[in-house]
């Protein structure tokens, strides 16, 4: 239990955090994006989270064996430390993500040139806004809706509203 609140925890922390430099450069959200036709219903087993909060959502519904990339700024599972960055909000580095061959990108806030390799490259981009505790709630949420982890994220998001 002290794992998953450390968890939470750290999720709310990042998107706190990294939703503050958003908000400075004036960057909003986009919400799902579709590259390639598919969000809900679709099984993405290649993914990259080009932010630190993603990243830490993504783990924490036990997805991360589907995590392929991450943010140049991601410390937070263990378990992403080894994997390949691919930069970060303001300079995503497309060649790496590209060679890794993801068929979904997850980020966090506007996603305009992500958005547009996406399309490019068909491939499915999902921004969520982690702008305050009930958009990290709504982002956990639709992040487990996506990758078919309904049932665990609603766990996380009970669990995080009775500890806060």
């Amino acid at each position: 239990m002290r794992k998953l609140w450390t968890a939470a925890f750290s999720i709310v922390m990042a998107a706190v955090l990294g939703s503050v430099g958003m908000v400075l450069s004036g960057c909003g959200a986009d919400g799902p994006v579709n590259g390639a036709g598919a969000l809900e219903g679709a099984v993405y087993e290649r993914i990259i989270c080009m932010s630190p909060a993603t990243v830490e959502i993504v783990f924490a519904l036990g997805r991360g064996d589907r995590v392929v990339g991450v943010s140049d700024y991601t410390t937070y599972p263990p378990e992403a430390d080894d994997l390949p960055r691919c930069g970060g909000f303001f300079n995503p580095n497309f060649e790496v993500i590209l060679a890794l061959e993801p068929d979904l990108i997850i980020t966090q806030g506007e996603a305009g040139e992500l958005t547009k390799f996406g399309e490019r490259y068909d491939v499915d981009v999902l921004a969520v806004r982690v702008e305050d505790l009930e958009s990290i709630f709504a982002a956990i949420v639709h992040i487990g809706d996506v990758l078919g982890g309904e049932s665990k994220s609603e766990t996380l998001v009970g669990d995080m509203r009775e500890r806060l």
